[in-house]
């Protein structure tokens, strides 16, 4: 693992908005290592998150060019999301596994072992990354090998036990969705656009921009 470099941003998002940066200059990439450097920060800021922004086009919402993180300290509306269909890794018996009530398609990992939640991390993540299912339009590569799939990991440590979020990610587009398949479509950008980075992924948005000047059209739908 090459040194990561902790900066915190004079921004106001949230509390203690940093990024951590990769001393080395490498394209960002999601892999075993990913979550060993996301714990790794958790062991030394357990009060902080931490998360990745996904490594290929559209989905990723970021500089794909050089390797970094997101962290801060910060309740987002995911953290708060209830666990659904809890369901058993046999070949990790620490790491309880559960799908969360949220919009997009969320695995989270909780065990008191890192080294066992880490390779957990990794089995899903890699059953993921060639994962198809073309009856619901899901897959893993293009005709030309394009890879599709990726991860988005959010770290924290919470009542003694580690936590993995781990976001599926596809970045397929069509004709009738080019944005994204499974991005946010037309007719609710209006709203929300943009579901690519930690941030947004986490629930965390900020679109008063976006409906200024509808305020007035919402406020008379509502008293009638």
């Amino acid at each position: 693992m090459n040194t990561l470099v902790f900066n915190i941003l004079l921004m106001h998002t949230f509390k203690n908005i940093s990024i951590v940066l990769s001393e080395q200059h490498e394209p960002m990439k999601i892999n075993k290592q990913t979550f060993k450097n996301l714990l790794a920060f958790i062991d030394q800021f357990p009060h902080y998150f931490i998360g990745s922004n996904a490594d290929i086009p559209l989905v990723g919402g970021s500089i794909l060019s050089h390797n970094h993180y997101q962290t801060g300290r910060h309740t987002f509306p995911m953290d708060k999301a209830r666990e659904l269909d809890r369901f058993s890794l046999v070949q990790f018996p620490s790491v309880e596994a559960s799908i969360l009530k949220w919009p997009m398609s969320v695995i989270r990992l909780k065990s008191a072992d890192k080294n066992e939640l880490i390779e957990a991390a990794t089995f899903i993540m890699d059953g993921w990354n060639r994962y198809s299912d073309e009856t619901v339009q899901i897959k893993a590569f293009s005709n030309n090998g394009e890879r599709h799939h990726t991860i988005t990991p959010i770290a924290r440590y919470r009542n003694g036990l580690y936590e993995l979020d781990v976001v599926l990610r596809d970045n397929q587009t069509s004709n009738e969705y080019p944005d994204g398949i499974f991005h946010p479509h037309q007719d609710v950008q209006h709203i929300q656009e943009r579901k690519h980075r930690v941030n947004r992924s986490n629930g965390h948005s900020n679109p008063s921009w976006q409906i200024e000047g509808r305020a007035t059209t919402c406020q008379s739908l509502f008293i009638r």
